[in-house]
């Protein structure tokens, strides 16, 4: 077994990075990935949340990945409101995030796991069951297609 495969299947094994998990993903990630991608200056990441409903196959394999914002920019699409995904005490602590289906975008699974690039949130690791039923009634609701 190569270093890769090894890699893969340490990553596979260690974390969720099913349909309702969040993370932190890197802006750089997030520029590579949605055209015309502004950050504002100190941000080095905006959450993401994994609309995957398979496993990887493979280290370069993709995991569908909504990108979420402090401004609700859903227009007369339905939102998903998350709250407390930041520590206490934190700037956007007690401001919700908004996520929302329009364009899911597709992450490599080699970036997860590191910190400079798809970060587990350890603070809200994944949607509670209200938010995660509301993720199921958008995703249904807009036909998007997610792995």
């Amino acid at each position: 077994m190569d270093s890769e495969e090894r890699r893969f299947h340490a990553l596979d094994f260690l974390l969720d990075y099913s349909k309702g998990t969040l993370w932190w993903v890197s802006n750089k990630i997030w520029n590579a990935v949605i055209p015309g991608f502004v950050w504002k200056k100190g941000s080095d990441a905006h959450p993401g949340l994994s609309i995957a409903r398979r496993r990887a196959g493979g280290l370069y394999d993709i995991v569908p990945m909504l990108i979420g914002t402090s401004r609700r920019h859903c227009g007369r699409a339905r939102c998903l409101e998350v709250s407390n995904i930041s520590p206490e005490g934190a700037a956007h602590h007690d401001a919700p995030s908004y996520f929302d289906t329009l364009r899911p975008r597709a992450l490599r699974f080699n970036e997860f796991g590191r910190a400079d690039a798809v970060a587990k949130n350890v603070y809200k690791p994944r949607l509670d069951s209200d938010e995660f039923r509301s993720l199921d009634g958008m995703l249904a609701g807009q036909g998007v297609r997610h792995g």
